[in-house]
């Protein structure tokens, strides 16, 4: 229930835009039921920035997602001037 206030209420996502999530390993058990969620809303594109604060590391991934975001950004921009 916590995903869907989260997505539905907090965030007002709609179909068809992308999800940006930001977390620490030691909560990837409500990631995946928060992703679980979002494909059940019809959200396709889904983005992970897994940290292991143990190591530090973080997901491969974390470039592409930047630089996704920041051209999705650029388009926005674009758009509202």
């Amino acid at each position: 229930k916590y995903a869907s206030v989260i997505l539905e209420s907090c965030l007002k996502i709609n179909s068809g835009e992308p999800l940006f999530v930001s977390a620490n390993s030691e909560v990837a058990y409500f990631v995946r039921i928060l992703a679980n969620k979002a494909y059940s809303l019809g959200i396709k594109d889904i983005y992970f920035d897994i940290t292991d604060f143990f190591d530090g590391a973080s997901v491969p991934n974390h470039k592409n997602v930047s630089e996704y975001a920041e051209a999705k950004i650029n388009q926005i921009y674009q758009l509202i001037q």
